[in-house]
C-alpha cells in the first residue's frame, strides 16, 4: 500500500524537477539571447552542415545509450533500446540543475520505474562515463 502512494509524491516531484529544469534553461537562453542581440551578424546558414551536425549528434546520442544499456546489461539488467533512451534523455537534463548529483538520480529513478535496480543504472551510468573520460 505504502508503494501505491508514493507514486502520486514521486510523479509531483517529476515535475517539480522538470519545472526547475525549464526554468534554469530559460534563464541561461535568455542570457544567451541577450548576448547574441547585443552582437548582430548576418547569417546565411549552412542547411546542409547543419543537417550533417544534428545527424551526428543523434548518432552519438545513440552511442552512448547503447554504451549505457550494454554496461548495465553487465548487472543484468535489461532495457529495450528506447526505454533506454527516453531514460538517458530526460535525466540528462538534469545536468543544467546546480549540483552534479541530479542527472544520475533522475537515471536511477526512472530506470526503477521500469524495473531496474537504481543501483545498477546508477552505477553503469557512472562507470560509462569513467569510461568515457580514460578513452
Amino acid at each position: 500500500m505504502a508503494a501505491r502512494s508514493a507514486k502520486p509524491v514521486v510523479r509531483a516531484l517529476g515535475w517539480v524537477l522538470a519545472a526547475l529544469v525549464v526554468w534554469f534553461v530559460g534563464r541561461l537562453l535568455l542570457h544567451d539571447l541577450r548576448d547574441l542581440r547585443a552582437h548582430p551578424v548576418a547569417t546565411a546558414p549552412a542547411w546542409g552542415t547543419i543537417a550533417l551536425s544534428g545527424a551526428l549528434f543523434l548518432s552519438a546520442h545513440a552511442i552512448l545509450v547503447q554504451t549505457w544499456r550494454s554496461v548495465l546489461g553487465c548487472w543484468d539488467a535489461r532495457l529495450p533500446f528506447w526505454t533506454a533512451a527516453r531514460i538517458w534523455s530526460v535525466s540528462n537534463l538534469g545536468r543544467y540543475l546546480p549540483g552534479k548529483i541530479w542527472q544520475i538520480g533522475a537515471m536511477g529513478a526512472m530506470a526503477r520505474d521500469v524495473g531496474v535496480s537504481p543501483v545498477a543504472a546508477s552505477g553503469s551510468a557512472i562507470l560509462g562515463s569513467l569510461v568515457n573520460l580514460v578513452a
